[in-house]
């Protein structure tokens, strides 16, 4: 019986040690592009620079001006248009 509880346990700890593993260091940044009136500005590339590795993603703004980039590794960045 102790036995089983402690496989039981064990399998516990090592699932939630995998999902904790899984999570990874990554964010996203995300914002309107708007231009000095504060009108939104469609079809606009962002790119976000990490100002430490020089890792770069692009995307483009909506048609209300809006950008999302993913799936960031953990730093600081450096966001143009």
């Amino acid at each position: 019986m102790l036995r089983n509880k402690l496989m039981v346990s064990l399998v516990i700890l090592l699932f939630t040690a995998a999902i904790t593993m899984a999570q990874g260091g990554t964010g996203q940044i995300s914002g309107t592009v708007t231009d000095p009136r504060d009108a939104v500005v469609p079809g606009v590339s962002v790119t976000a620079t990490n100002t430490g590795t020089n890792f770069i993603r692009s995307t483009s703004t909506n048609s209300e001006g809006y950008y999302s980039i993913q799936l960031l590794p953990a730093g600081n960045y450096r966001i143009e248009y």
